[in-house]
Parts: C-alpha cells; sequence; structure tokens
C-alpha cells in the first residue's frame, strides 16, 4: 500500500496506510504518528524519497503502539526531534533517543514554526487512558490532524457503519470537553488518526456526531444510576451499550459477537464505565446534601 498526497494553500500533506499522516515545510516533513506496521513504514519511506526532504519533526498524537511502535522497528526516527503529549508512558519508560535529537513535551496549547510554516500543538486529552492525546492545527491552511479523538463510527447518530456504536475513548469528561475546543476552530480538513481525510461540513459533522454518542452515554447513565442505584457498573455499561446499539441501527448479531470476542471489554466497556462511575458519584453527593458533578459541554 501507498501514501496519498494531497496540495492545498501550497502545502502538501496526506496519509500513510492505516496510522499516520504527513505535511511538508520548507525544513522537511512533519510526520504526525508513525503507526506501527511495515506497510505503513515502507510508504513513508517511499514519501520521504518522492518528496526528497528530511524528516524535521514527529507528532506522537497519543502512545498508543498502533500508532507509535514504528520507533522501534525504524531506529533512525529516533535521531529526529519527538513531540509527546503531557505524561506521555513513552517518556515515563524511557523513550531512547540518540543525545542529538530532542524530547518536547506539549503541556499547553503553543505555537511553534517548523520552516516557516506555524503549527499549533493542541493538548486534547480523553481518548488516551494517560490522557496524552494531541492535536495538531495548521491555521493558515485550516487543516486538523486529530489522532483517535475523532470516532462517530458512522456519519449520523442513527446509523452506525463503524465497528462499535460507541466511540473508543477512556475519559468522557476530558474528551467532551477537547471535542468542543476542536469544533470552535475554523477547520476546512480534518485527517483523522487512522488516515481519513474529510473536508467542510463532512468534517464537523464527524466530530459533532463523536461528541452526541458520548452525551447520550452520560444521559443514560445518570438515568439508569438514578433508577437502579443497586446495579453493578458492569451491568449498567452493558445496558447502555444495547441502547445504543438499538439507538444507532448497529446490528444485533454484531453486539453479541463483540461482547463474546472480548472486543466490547477491551474497547468500549471502559469509556462507557468512566461515565457510569461518574454518575455514581454524582449520586452519592446528591444523597449526601452535596453538589453533584456539573454537567459536560
Amino acid at each position: 500500500m501507498s501514501y496519498q498526497a494531497y496540495e492545498g494553500d501550497g502545502l502538501v500533506f496526506g496519509v500513510l496506510p492505516y496510522n499516520g499522516a504527513f505535511f511538508t515545510t520548507r525544513a522537511g516533513i512533519v510526520l504526525v504518528d508513525v503507526g506501527c506496521s511495515r506497510a505503513t513504514g515502507q510508504a513513508m519511506r517511499q514519501m520521504v524519497k518522492d518528496a526528497r526532504l528530511p524528516i524535521a519533526l514527529i507528532v506522537l498524537t497519543h502512545y498508543h503502539w498502533d500508532h507509535s511502535a514504528n520507533l522501534d522497528r525504524y531506529k533512525d526516527l529516533r535521531c529526529v526531534p519527538i513531540v509527546l503529549g503531557n505524561d506521555s508512558p513513552l517518556l515515563q519508560n524511557g523513550l531512547k533517543h540518540p543525545p542529538e535529537s530532542s524530547l518536547f513535551i506539549a503541556k499547553e496549547r503553543e505555537t511553534v514554526s517548523v520552516g516557516g510554516l506555524e503549527v499549533e500543538l493542541l493538548p486534547t486529552p480523553g481518548h488516551s487512558d494517560r490522557g496524552d492525546d494531541l492535536c495538531v492545527w495548521l491555521p493558515r491552511q485550516r487543516i486538523l490532524f486529530c489522532g483517535d479523538m475523532v470516532q462517530p463510527q458512522g456519519e449520523m447518530y442513527s446509523h452506525c457503519t463503524g465497528f462499535s456504536p460507541v466511540s473508543n475513548h477512556a475519559f468522557g469528561g476530558s474528551v467532551l470537553s477537547s471535542l468542543q475546543a476542536l469544533l470552535a476552530l475554523p477547520m476546512e480538513t480534518l485527517v483523522t488518526g487512522h488516515s481519513t481525510v474529510l473536508h467542510g461540513e463532512r468534517a464537523q459533522r464527524w466530530i459533532s456526531v463523536t461528541a452526541q454518542v458520548l452525551k447520550r452515554e452520560w444521559e443514560l447513565a445518570q438515568k439508569l444510576v438514578r433508577e437502579h442505584p443497586r446495579a453493578s457498573t458492569k451491568t449498567i455499561s452493558r445496558w447502555i451499550f444495547d441502547t445504543l446499539a438499538w439507538e444507532r441501527s448497529y446490528s444485533p448479531a454484531a453486539a453479541r459477537k463483540r461482547k463474546r470476542n472480548g472486543h466490547f471489554k477491551s474497547y468500549d466497556y471502559p469509556g462507557i464505565a468512566w461515565f457510569v462511575e461518574e454518575a455514581k458519584k454524582e449520586a452519592a453527593a446528591k444523597r449526601c446534601g452535596r453538589r453533584g458533578h456539573a454537567d459536560f459541554p
């Protein structure tokens, strides 16, 4: 598989197969994630050869292996400056890089210049279980590289075409705040962490539907905790999953299979359970006469 390249406003940008994206500057190529597969690595090598430019910078949108594992496969990538999100386990686990290279930690929103191109680094916690999510925003070109923050699992709430009726996010409250910040950007192009490129209203819709799914999880968590105060987090989380599957026209057979093969437990349950636990905390606070949690965005 090869890479896909696009041109806009004097900029060349594109995606690598499976997990990875890039854009060019006068100083060289900026990689947004490096993927985990040989296909991604080979496409990256071909792209660099075709562009006749060095790799100037690597930004990892989060630590998950499918976005970062090629750092181990292609050792020369460690000679390039790397930007990580705050509290990235890659830093804590001793990501090895030569002394002539540099690691940068993006703890807050900041603007850097790469080859004369204005690049904004946006901490957007919520997807990763370590809160190290980063988005890359090119304000002049109005292009957003969003990592795995945007996962609508379908063009509309009412019709799921993805692998699950829910998105894979670890911290619901954080991701809703992050998505609100992304919706405020005057974006024209969205590049996702799994090599999808969207333009115009469709890009905004993907973010909006992702937020809608998460808000519905929170509404259901509050309602079910209120109606079934003795039910376990696991039970309520399954009810929420089943409800969303029905509301989004997700195949009942696919829902049952997802629960059997462990994908629900690994990818769906943690995010739903976060909302349920927050709803239980809110209910307990109200029973004790304390103020509950504020509503999420």
